[in-house]
Order: C-alpha cells, then structure tokens, then sequence
C-alpha cells in the first residue's frame, strides 16, 4: 500500500513531539527515502530514478493534459483518431483514451516499414550496470547498437542527445500514464475496475440503434492507419464467429484454438483416465491451466485455470475446474468453463510464454549478454544485432506498461498483487534450452517421441522447417570465422 511522505516522516498529522525525536520515534530523510522505498515497486524506483520531473509541480499540469483527450474525441474524431459517434464517458476513463489516442494511433500511426538501413553497425559494449530490475526481470535501457532505431525522424537527431533524453522522456511519459485514475494519483495507489456500475462497462450503454458487438469494436480498427495510409493492423485470417450458432459456442472452436493456434505449443499427449457417470473414460490430449488458478485476483473477478482433455478427434470431451470438479461435454456448465479455458489460454500465453519467456528470458537474455560480453568488432555480435534488432527498445516499454502495477497489463487483467506476477511468474517456467516444445522443434529424439498426431500440427511442422534454414545459416556462419 502507498504510505505518505508525511505519515512517514513523522505521525499521521504530521507531527513529531520533542519526546518522540529524543526517543529516536520520528524518521530522520535517509530513514524516510529507505521505508518509501520498500514500499516502492521496481519500475517505480526506475521511475525516481530516470524521470527528472518525477513528483514536480509539472505532474498536474500533466495529468490535466492527458485528461483532455477524453473530453476531445469529438476533434479526434474528425482528425480520424478516434472512432465517430463513439462516446468514451460511457466505457473508457483518462488512462484508456490517453493509451488508446497517443499510443495506438499517434505513435503506432508514426511507425514505417523497416529495412536493412535501421541496423547499426555495432561499435560499443554495453555497461552490466545499465539495468531496470523489476523482481527477476533484468532489462537494459539503453540499447547501445541504436536505441530506439525505431522513427523515421530518428536519423536526424544527434546520437548523443537521442541517448540523453529518449529514457528519461519515455519514462515520464509512462509514469504520467501510470498515474491517471489511480487514488491520490500516486504510482502506487488503486484503480476501479468499475465492474458493477450498471451505467459503464455494458454493451448497453455503449451500442448505438442497430450496431453489433463487432461493429463497435471494429470501428476503432477500421480508422487507424499509418502517416502514409497504411493500415495499422493486418486483414482478420481467422473469423471464430463460425463456430457460435444458436448462442453456444460449438466444440470446434476449442479444437482450432489447441491443435492449429495459439494453445499448440501446449497441448500434451499421454493417457488420463476419468470415471463420469457414462463410464470409465480415457482421454489422449490435454492443455492443463490449473496452475494458474493460484494467482489472487481482485474483487469481482473469476479466477482462472481448467485443464482441458481432447479427444483421438482432437474435440474437446471433459474438463477440470480449479476446484477439482469434473465437468463432461453436454453438461450445463460446459459452456462456461469453456469460456474460463478459452480466457485463461490467451492471458496465460500473453504473461507466461510470450512476455515472460519470448520477450524477456529469451529476446533480453540474448540482447543484454552478446552486448555486455562482446565486442562490437567481434563477428557474432554483429550477426546477434540483427537477431536482437529491437529487443531492447520493446522491452524497456514493455516492463513499464506490461509489468508495472496500475498499467496497461495490470488494467486488462484481474490479477491484484500485480508485482509479483513477475517473481511467480519467472519460477513457473522451464529454461529456455528445455522447454519441452522447444526442444521438439530443434532435437530429432525428442520429436520422435511427439504424438503422430502433434508431429503434424504447423506448430511443429513448420517450426522444424524454420528452426533448419537458421541452423544452415549458423553452421555456415562459423565455418567462415
């Protein structure tokens, strides 16, 4: 919880009596900057750190600012920043239209494609002691090869003044953000969720005569382009409307999303048994998310999990409640704790295999190390700076709004000790060179042993294919060295 400097330094009215100094009762400003910083996240201790206008009278001033943006989406709006006869008062606070106008449409819509000219050649090490530390996540600031490399405009701005002010100013961006809607606006105060205000939050209040759901999300799609006309986001590949008909959502919809997207990585096969009341059963796949079930979450909100179990089919035929129940296809709860799965699968992989594992114990690992330990002129730091284009540049953004408290991941989630998601987190996950389907993709044995029915799937397949054609080039990489 957030403690006041004031209720630190000396009482809750902010007294401190002669006895009480003689006693050695009241704080002395060392005692005060140590006991505030215990109570301080990582991200917020960077924040003190690198941000120079951290708690200054320009903080209001700010956060007004950025409020403006909610009351201004009728200009946006003709501007094609926002999408027409939207109304945000009816579901979005300042932090939402601030995030959704500056970063999804301003700084996205700046972005051109890149090419070979955006590398660097790599000239400079990277000092060990550049780091931003949040639980046991460990990510550099700056990234020495071009940082961010990301703009256009970046060509004409000076190297050394990109370096001096590109952190600090995107780190007092992102504590402004952090700040909007939150108690006392404080880095570390509480947000409302606004879960049981029968005025926000609905589709009700929201959809305008005759829009659909889709409709509605949609209009903030169907806007946002690029500076040069480009659309933001790729054409739609999948459309899972298909499989809801007569308001359930058909068992198809699971398969898809475990055998050919997003759950692939993590569906098992072996042999479970189970005794329902048609019989004994035994069932080949699985993709188990119980032990997710363990995070706290904040009022009002369900918490996650289910262990899903496939058929020879590869169709879903029963599941495991973080309670231990068993709920069978058919069953009245079926529908529900499908959409428990389905929900928990895609926040599971977005924290735990895509941030946590992708983002930060591979892509950071390799950016910091090859950066720290060689020496620009040495021929395998320059092949890992194209491999590791980037990485640094996304992860610094990516520990403040997707790892610090009362930001973008936080928000969309329901988790409540927020920070610690990345201390559990971490311990949860097998090392990089034996993740399981990692190691299926890039050792013979060890695909060999896959199910005939998981070699197949375009997971694997064509991992293999892409895992080859890297190796070829790596092994003829070394033979010139």
């Amino acid at each position: 919880t957030w403690v006041p400097w004031t209720a630190l330094a000396a009482g809750e009215d902010g007294t401190c009596s002669a006895e009480d100094a003689a006693e050695g009762g009241c704080r002395m400003a060392d005692q005060l900057e140590e006991q505030l910083e215990s109570e301080l996240d990582g991200v917020a201790k960077d924040i003190q750190q690198m941000c120079p206008l951290y708690e200054s009278r320009m903080t209001p001033v700010v956060l007004w600012l950025l409020g403006i943006l909610k009351r201004s989406t009728g200009t946006m709006s003709m501007l094609s920043l926002w999408p027409s006869g939207v109304h945000p008062e009816t579901f979005a606070d300042e932090y939402t239209a601030s995030v959704m106008t500056i970063i999804g449409r301003v700084l996205l819509g700046m972005y051109k494609t890149r090419d070979k000219s955006y590398v660097n050649m790599p000239t400079e090490m990277l000092s060990a002691d550049d780091i931003l530390k949040v639980e046991n996540i460990h990510a550099p600031h700056y990234d020495v090869d071009g940082n961010p490399n990301f703009y256009w405009f970046e060509a004409a701005v000076p190297k050394f003044a990109l370096r001096r002010l590109y952190v600090p100013l995107m780190t007092c961006f992102y504590s402004a953000l952090r700040k909007l809607n939150v108690e006392n606006h404080s880095l570390s105060g509480s947000f409302d969720d606004a879960l049981n205000d029968p005025k926000h939050n609905t589709w009700e209040a929201v959809l305008s005569e005759g829009q659909s759901m889709r409709d509605w999300v949609m209009s903030f799609y169907d806007i946002a382009h690029t500076w040069d006309g480009t659309p933001l986001w790729p054409k739609q590949m999948t459309d899972f409307s298909v499989y809801f008909k007569k308001d359930e959502w058909e068992d198809q919809l699971e398969y898809a999303i475990a055998f050919h997207l997003i759950g692939a990585h993590r569906l098992e096969s072996g042999q479970w048994s189970f005794d329902v009341p048609q019989g004994s059963v035994t069932l080949p796949f699985r993709i188990a998310l119980n032990m997710l079930s363990g995070f706290k979450v904040r009022e009002n909100f369900g918490k996650y999990g289910v262990d899903l179990y496939f058929t020879e089919d590869g169709l879903p035929a029963l599941l495991e409640t973080p309670q231990g129940d068993i709920v069978v296809r058919g069953d009245k709860e079926w529908q529900y704790w499908k959409f428990v799965w389905r929900s928990t699968l895609v926040t599971g992989v977005t924290l735990t295999d895509h941030l946590h594992f992708t983002h930060f114990r591979t892509g950071n690992l390799m950016a910091r190390a090859v950066r720290v330990a060689l020496e620009g002129s040495n021929p395998l730091r320059r092949v890992f700076s194209i491999f590791t284009f980037g990485t640094i540049f996304v992860n610094v953004q990516a520990v403040h709004v997707l790892c610090g408290p009362n930001h973008l991941l936080h928000r969309a989630t329901p988790f409540s000790d927020f920070v610690k998601l990345s201390h559990k987190v971490p311990e949860i996950l097998q090392d990089i060179t034996e993740a399981t389907p990692i190691r299926a993709i890039t050792e013979d044995a060890e695909f060999e042993k896959l199910h005939p029915k998981l070699k197949q799937l375009p997971f694997y397949a064509d991992g293999r294919l892409l895992f080859a054609a890297i190796q070829k080039f790596v092994d003829e990489m070394y033979e010139q060295l």
